[in-house]
């Protein structure tokens, strides 16, 4: 398991909790007789998906090829650029010299590839490489093994491939997937990350997306990501959430010898989340530690820049639709 992964930058204002009945406004006009009419000329994306996947896991880690095979079995086109080794907590690292190698390991698959480098490399090297036409529709990036939540998005790989998509102006998804040891101090060593949870709700993001993009070269406003988290346990919902000021995550320092220290993390934090469920919140790891799935529009400005209204509106109407499938 993969705990102190996690980088990138992300603004994020306070947020009220999602009206569960929010529509879409101008999907679909009704005639003044009242009868529906056709859906508005260009909403949707009636074909495929063109999706960049990438992580910092590394491209043969379970949860980048769960999401590789349930984006595969929904008809998406998937190019797999990811790291050839495990690059946790790398952050937003680019190289800026030197040389990197690219691989097709996977025998058989064309589809896959491994960079010498970082989740960003991989995303840079791939749709400057790759893509020579014009990008993908989509970059997603994971799902991660364990949660990317708040501070520790900072220093995480999997959050970083995705804002570096996103600075290269291609709608990014980063997503992760809980480990049960993560909010429960007594945990028994049974189980591990929902991988088949957190790809079908990623489906159905990426299903929802395209119902209600203004077509398939803008699924998403401009600049915009989404950090999404499955929780562990029992599957709640959906929420929108906000970025906490405090590393969830802390790392620890023991010392070992003369000079020498141990380097380890506490959970701490996640288990006082776990043990406060009372009251109202939108922090991202509370919301985790009480079932939900979170989902926080990113914009990865290290500025303090609220979101706008549109913004939030869109996140809001997104994340409603998913809870109304969920019931």
């Amino acid at each position: 398991m993969h705990h102190r992964h996690k980088t990138a930058s992300a603004a994020s204002a306070a947020v009220a909790l999602l009206a569960l009945g929010a529509v879409t406004s101008g999907v679909v006009a009704t005639t003044p007789a009242g009868g529906a009419t056709a859906r508005r000329a260009g909403i949707g994306c009636h074909r495929p998906l063109n999706i960049l996947l990438t992580n910092d896991d590394g491209y043969a880690a379970d949860g980048i090829n769960a999401v590789y095979q349930a984006l595969v079995g929904e008809g998406e086109h998937v190019k797999v650029v990811a790291p050839a080794t495990n690059q946790t907590g790398q952050g937003g690292a680019l190289a800026y010299g030197g040389t990197l190698t690219v691989t097709q390991p996977v025998a058989g698959d064309p589809n896959v590839y491994a960079v010498s480098g970082s989740p960003s490399d991989s995303v840079a090297l791939a749709l400057g490489v790759l893509y020579p036409n014009g990008g993908p529709d989509l970059v997603i990036s994971g799902a991660n093994a364990g949660t990317n939540l708040s501070r520790t998005i900072n220093h995480s790989g999997t959050v970083g491939a995705a804002v570096t998509a996103m600075d290269l102006g291609v709608p990014a998804i980063a997503v992760s997937s809980a480990h049960p040891a993560e909010f429960d101090p007594h945990w028994d060593g049974t189980g591990s990350m929902n991988y088949s949870g957190t790809g079908t709700l990623l489906r159905r993001i990426v299903r929802t997306l395209q119902r209600t993009a203004d077509g398939c070269r803008k699924l998403m406003p401009g600049r915009l990501g989404l950090n999404v988290n499955y929780p562990a346990g029992t599957f709640k919902g959906t929420r929108v959430t906000t970025l906490g000021t405090r590393e969830p995550i802390p790392t620890t320092y023991t010392p070992t010898g003369a000079g020498q220290y141990k380097v380890g993390y506490s959970l701490d934090p996640l288990y006082a989340a776990t043990d406060d469920q009372q009251g109202r919140t939108t922090i991202d790891y509370r919301l985790v530690a009480r079932g939900f799935a979170s989902i926080t529009p990113l914009d990865g400005s290290l500025g303090v820049q609220p979101p706008g209204h549109a913004t939030m509106a869109f996140v809001d109407r997104l994340v409603a639709r998913l809870n109304r499938t969920e019931r």
